[in-house]
């Protein structure tokens, strides 16, 4: 009874707790929903965990969706030196969720640790929309096997504060993830002692990888031979397509760094890399949000050109309007001038 109170309270002054004042100073209240509705703030901070264990905690975010907020020395279920921990969609190790709950978000306290084998960690979580793991010191950690793999409602993830130098396997680490779009691998994430890539992105579709030059090809230790399509670096093979066209980086588009055949071989590149391949749409609008035109698979690195009849407004009482050019929402250009190569879809208004 106590534990439903508490709930039903937190959910029903979370919006009248949004600021406090603590020794004269105004702070914001970890707020996880209002009337209910989940606000994407996390719940973490507050003292109202609706489920715990040894290493791990959960909070309500509204909705039957809940967060789920490691903490501690951890490692993965077959691995030693710190609590065993899986929050898995199966079978997980150490931890359980209430019932009828679901995890949409998995964060760390600061301090947390994973040491040693951390083979499929957090694989198997269909739910799971967000993953901040940043606070996390990985410098111990040697296996991430299937760490991610088949998380499908995953689109993008940041591991760029991680200290991956002493990881020997990453075989399968974001296995299955067919929603990934970006993964951001740049800053300390360091692959050099890896050896073990097998199937590391395999049935992703991953369109943009943010890297550093300690990132290297899924070669298998053969000399550098990629020994079939599951160990090929980024064989999106479910796509139907090969890398003929290849990766670019976003410094330098013109120039395709990877694209024989089946295999995507990247290796000693830093900054944004780009499936040169996929299309993104550039509309066209007039100023009172009218359609004018849509291009649609335009390619990435190229400028965007408008074909159609030249945009009118009507003249009012006090105004006789021409078309003097374009804006993007953040920028504006004039008639004559050339628009800035297409990086992702974008909407330009007259």
């Amino acid at each position: 009874m106590a534990e439903l109170r508490k709930k039903w309270l937190s959910r029903a002054l979370c919006a009248a707790l949004a600021v406090t004042l603590v020794s004269g100073m105004t702070v914001m209240s970890p707020v996880s929903c209002i009337a209910g509705i989940s606000t994407g703030i996390t719940a973490s901070a507050a003292d109202d965990a609706i489920s715990s264990g040894d290493g791990w905690k959960v909070y309500d975010l509204g909705n039957n969706e809940c967060e789920v907020v490691l903490e501690g020395t951890l490692t993965g279920r077959y691995g030693s030196g710190g609590t065993k921990i899986r929050v898995s969609g199966y079978n997980p190790y150490g931890f359980s969720l209430p019932e009828g709950y679901k995890i949409v978000k998995i964060s760390a306290a600061e301090g947390t640790k994973f040491v040693g084998v951390c083979t499929s960690m957090f694989s198997s979580n269909y739910s799971v929309r967000e993953i901040d793991l940043s606070n996390v010191d990985t410098s111990g950690v040697t296996d991430m096997s299937m760490m991610f793999g088949e998380c499908y409602a995953l689109t993008s993830i940041d591991l760029s504060s991680w200290n991956t130098s002493a990881v020997k396997d990453m075989g399968g680490m974001f296995r299955f993830d067919s929603a990934l779009k970006e993964i951001n691998l740049s800053g300390s994430f360091d692959m050099s002692a890896v050896t073990v890539f097998g199937s590391m992105f395999y049935e992703c579709k991953v369109e943009k990888l943010i890297v550093n030059d300690k990132f290297k090809a899924s070669y298998d230790g053969n000399d550098g031979v990629p020994v079939s399509d599951y160990n090929s670096f980024l064989a999106n093979k479910s796509d139907g397509k090969k890398f003929d066209d290849g990766w670019v980086n976003a410094a330098n588009p013109e120039v395709v760094i990877s694209g024989n055949g089946n295999y995507a071989a990247i290796s000693g590149q830093s900054g944004t890399l780009i499936r040169k391949t996929i299309p993104y749409t550039v509309t066209w609008k007039n100023d009172d949000d009218t359609e004018l035109e849509t291009d649609e698979n335009v390619v990435y690195g190229t400028a965007p050109s408008y074909d159609k009849a030249t945009p009118t407004k009507a003249e009012d009482d006090e105004y006789t309007y021409t078309f003097s050019g374009w804006t993007d929402g953040t920028n504006t250009y004039g008639v004559n001038d050339t628009l800035p190569a297409v990086a992702g879809d974008v909407t330009y208004t007259a």
